[in-house]
């Protein structure tokens, strides 16, 4: 039988910070794209055609996909933020309002959820 010694306790605090992660590689990916690879791209547009490359394609298919990774973040963001911190919240305050604090705190570290 394993030992209780590798529970992993996850709080709010620290779901609200993978949160506010999340939402900060998103934005940083989106500000560096728009700043920087979009210009990369626009001043290499004559590479490509020299190149026998269609220039529309290619950047067409790298603007799909910071677009499908932005619309994954924030579907991620979105369920952590409002089904997975919010029913943890919500359970937590369930708890301490039907048991009371000592054995709603009782139940919490049973269930691992601080």
């Amino acid at each position: 039988m394993e030992s209780n010694s590798r529970l992993v306790r996850v709080t709010t605090a620290d779901l609200r910070k993978v949160l506010a992660s999340l939402k900060s590689e998103r934005d940083s990916l989106s500000k560096v794209y728009s700043s920087e690879v979009k210009g990369v791209l626009e001043s290499s547009q004559q590479c490509f055609q020299v190149a026998g490359l269609d220039y529309s394609s290619i950047t067409g298919a790298i603007d799909n996909t910071f677009k499908t990774l932005n619309t994954n973040l924030t579907s991620l963001i979105d369920v952590l933020e409002n089904d997975v911190i919010k029913n943890y919240d919500e359970l937590l305050d369930a708890l301490r309002q039907k048991f009371g604090a000592q054995f709603a705190s009782q139940m919490q570290s049973l269930l691992g959820l601080r």
